[in-house]
């Protein structure tokens, strides 16, 4: 089984996502399943092979040694040879929709939020405050994102 996760960069949601669904299913001894993710805006991306906040959490669950190493730009073949496509909005569904004319068999929508780390830069005149307000954000996007990938787990596997 390919399951595949799909944001807008693929530095933060998505590869969160593929290292904490890969670390359970090692956990599980799992080992027919093949997780990857990709952003449909990937090529725009200016953090680097991943944003800081999602280096952050990686490490403090120790997943770092799960995570693929770069983003990925989202393809067709993505999505068509996958088993399981799990979408973090309504929208990136939509892209693959009207980039590839597509329309996958089989998918989740998850609704996870963004952090959007320029709107909050902008609401907080010192970078220390935005910087644990982003902290505050991304821990509680990806506890809500752990919760909806072990029932994927329980349910899909």
């Amino acid at each position: 089984m390919k399951i595949h996760f799909v944001c807008s960069g693929n530095t933060f949601r998505s590869r969160l996502a593929e290292a904490y669904l890969r670390s359970r299913l090692k956990e599980k001894n799992i080992s027919n399943v093949e997780v990857s993710s990709s952003g449909t805006d990937a090529q725009h991306n200016s953090y680097g092979p991943a944003a800081w906040y999602t280096l952050r959490i990686l490490h403090d669950n120790r997943l770092i040694s799960f995570m693929s190493p770069n983003w990925k730009k989202t393809t067709r073949n993505d999505v068509e040879k996958s088993d399981l496509v799990v979408f973090m909005k309504d929208m990136h569904l939509q892209y693959c929709k009207k980039e590839f004319n597509i329309q996958p068999e089989n998918y989740l929508i998850l609704d996870i939020d963004d952090v959007f780390p320029s709107e909050i830069h902008a609401m907080y005149k010192e970078k220390y405050e935005a910087d644990i307000e982003i902290m505050k954000r991304t821990d509680a996007i990806f506890k809500e994102l752990r919760t909806k990938i072990d029932k994927i787990l329980e349910s899909a596997l």
